[in-house]
């Protein structure tokens, strides 16, 4: 795996649990240049059904397995990043003006109960998407492509 101390963007899956979820966001982050991806929580790591739905991404993105979410963000703040939470109640995405050359490190909490207080503690900041319609949520999948996409 690329060396993360020499990335600088990378994704850190939080305690997701659907596999076609971690897929879906292998898949676009690859698409979108993300140096790598590090999956925190997962108790059972099955790569076929998640190469499936990264539709052969998983194969060439760097990945890298975390027991403890916490602990990584220590790490990662020790060597420069910036860590960058999605949260409902963070600023709006498109208002975030990312230094160029910044280290970033974007969390993606799990699919229902999002990134954990302890966590959302250690952010530098908390992003979220502004949605219409009254609407106050989307799949974790697709918030990730677009807050991929807003902070690259």
């Amino acid at each position: 795996m690329k060396d993360v101390k020499k990335s600088d963007f990378i994704v850190v899956l939080d305690g997701l649990s659907d596999v076609g979820n971690i897929g879906a966001i292998v898949r676009s982050c690859y698409a979108m240049g993300v140096d790598s991806v590090i999956i925190c929580g997962l108790k059972n790591f099955y790569a076929a059904p998640i190469v499936r739905t990264s539709s052969g991404a998983m194969l060439d993105m760097p990945i890298a397995i975390s027991y403890n979410s916490y602990d990584l963000a220590n790490e990662l703040k020790q060597v420069g990043f910036s860590l960058v939470g999605a949260d409902m109640e963070g600023y709006e995405v498109k208002d975030i003006q990312r230094e160029k050359n910044q280290k970033t490190a974007l969390f993606l909490g799990n699919e229902g109960d999002g990134l954990s207080n302890k966590l959302k503690k250690k952010l530098d900041l908390k992003v979220s998407i502004n949605m219409e319609n009254d609407f106050d949520s989307l799949n974790v999948s697709v918030a990730a492509g677009i807050l991929i996409y807003e902070l690259k």
